[in-house]
Order: structure tokens, then C-alpha cells, then sequence
């Protein structure tokens, strides 16, 4: 019983988040454009443990993204949002979207907020689709 209230709750949720798309020259013309790469700025972030941490990220207030429609949106940066990069491989990252930067074509993010080794350095040129989505987490900046 357990189990079955479980999946349908999992489905419930990941059927609720809505994905949006961005092509990898979009976003970066973006990120450049409206950031210094250079200049990530320190933020504090309640977490949904009841504590908070402190972070470098972005200072991009809006990406402008593809719903599954076609519809333009303007999606706020806010600490819940999660970015999914699907590589030429196939293989797919996953990270948070406001630790995302890019330098000498680059493009470096955080996986985690709690372990702060876990970076990620991904060559532009590698990447074939950008997903990003609300993940509902309940993060929150400070």
C-alpha cells in the first residue's frame, strides 16, 4: 500500500512540474548578455530543512525559455529551479540553475547546495538540449 501511494504521489508530482526548453545558443546568448561571469554574488538560501546555506550564484533575473506549447516565457531565477543538459552522448546533467556560469566556454554549475565539491564543468559544445524546470523544492532566497 505503501509503496503504490508512493508512486502515484512521485507521478503526481513530476507530472505537475512544468519543463521548459531553451537551445543551447538561446541560453548562452542570454547568460552572457545579462552577466559577468566573473561576478557571481553571495546568497543566503532557506532550505527545506529548516536551516540555511550560503552560496555563490548568478545574477540572471529572468531566462526566457519554450514552454511544451511553443509559448515564450520569462521564467524568474529563483533557488528552485533545476536545469537538465542533455550532452551529444546522451548522457544527461542535472544541477541547480541559479550556481549556473559560464567562462572560456565552459559552462559550470553545482549539483548539490550541501556538498559543495560536487561542480560540474561542461564544455559548451557538448551540450544538444537545455531543460529547465521547477523543481518545488522549497528553497528560498533570504
Amino acid at each position: 500500500m505503501k509503496k503504490a501511494l508512493f508512486i502515484c504521489v512521485t507521478a503526481l508530482m513530476l507530472l505537475s512540474c512544468k519543463t521548459y526548453t531553451v537551445t543551447p545558443d538561446r541560453f548562452k546568448e542570454q547568460f552572457i548578455t545579462a552577466t559577468d561571469s566573473n561576478a557571481l554574488k553571495g546568497v543566503t538560501v532557506s532550505n527545506p530543512f529548516g536551516g540555511t546555506i550560503t552560496y555563490n550564484a548568478n545574477q540572471l533575473e529572468y531566462i526566457e525559455v519554450v514552454s511544451k506549447d511553443g509559448f515564450v516565457v520569462n521564467l524568474e531565477n529563483t533557488p528552485s529551479l533545476e536545469m537538465r543538459v542533455t550532452l551529444k552522448d546522451g548522457k544527461k546533467k542535472i544541477m541547480y540553475f541559479d550556481t549556473v556560469y559560464i567562462e572560456n566556454d565552459v559552462l559550470h554549475a553545482k549539483k548539490s547546495r550541501f556538498i559543495s565539491s560536487l561542480e560540474q564543468e561542461i564544455p559548451f559544445g557538448d551540450i544538444v538540449k537545455i531543460e529547465i524546470q521547477d523543481g518545488r523544492k522549497k528553497f528560498s532566497y533570504q
